[in-house]
């Protein structure tokens, strides 16, 4: 989640997550750090960054904090860049669009329960100026702090990923190059054990390949084995110490 400094980041994931995980105020520059946190959008989970707000500052603790912004950024699989709707677009919302060129992108106008000094027109044309891959960035204009739009928003989440037309139920998508890796690992560790199931091996030698295939699956779903379950599944063997 990205924008200028009092966008309304901070009460978005707060809305998202249903809890009040980054504090809220309205002076500008309260989030200097990232503050994440899980939430599932349909069959999708996410891995929710609040950012600190991108400005040009003389601070040195706020510039670092805007370093890290961009460094997300670069990172993530999805940016949810928040307008503030109240407010005309400035260099720093230019300086945003700039960043996000060529990344995944929903531009969120927040703040629609007061009056607006943004049009989703203007959004759109200004994206474009920067980067004609950005024409097919949803738009949602939504109220962080009053919960509204946010259905709206899921919407176009789960959009950004799956598309009806060209997915079937059947089909598998992944949605992250990190969530690739883990699964490739997984396929590894296992092509590993029934090898040395093949090959006669004892259940000490496999055994060691389901876990770690196991612990790759864990990176996505965000569970991990637990000792007393590997004790369960030791215990079924005799192994050698």
């Amino acid at each position: 989640i990205c924008g200028k400094p009092n966008a309304g980041k901070s009460s978005l994931l707060n809305a998202l997550l249903h809890e009040e995980r980054s504090i809220v105020t309205d002076i500008a520059g309260t989030t200097r750090d990232t503050i994440d946190g899980k939430v599932n959008v349909g069959p999708l989970t996410l891995h929710l960054i609040d950012t600190a707000g991108v400005n040009r500052t003389d601070d040195p603790v706020e510039a670092i904090g805007v370093e890290r912004t961009l460094t997300e950024i670069d990172k993530a699989d999805l940016i949810l860049f928040m307008v503030d709707g109240h407010k005309p677009l400035d260099h720093n919302d230019e300086q945003i669009i700039k960043a996000v060129s060529h990344k995944n992108v929903i531009v969120m106008i927040n703040k629609s329960d007061l009056e607006q000094a943004v049009e989703p027109a203007e959004v759109r044309q200004r994206l474009l100026e920067v980067d004609d891959s950005l024409s097919d960035a949803p738009i949602v204009e939504i109220s962080a702090l009053y919960e509204q739009g946010l259905e709206k928003l899921a919407g176009a989440i789960e959009d950004r990923f799956f598309s009806a037309d060209e997915v079937k139920s059947q089909d598998m998508i992944i949605v992250s190059k990190r969530h690739e890796q883990a699964l490739r690992q997984a396929d590894e560790a296992l092509e590993r054990a029934l090898d040395a199931i093949g090959s006669g091996l004892s259940e000490e030698f496999w055994l060691l390949d389901v876990r770690e295939a196991y612990d790759r699956l864990g990176m996505i779903t965000g569970t991990q084995v637990g000792e007393n379950l590997i004790d369960e599944i030791f215990s079924q063997f005799c192994m050698g110490k």
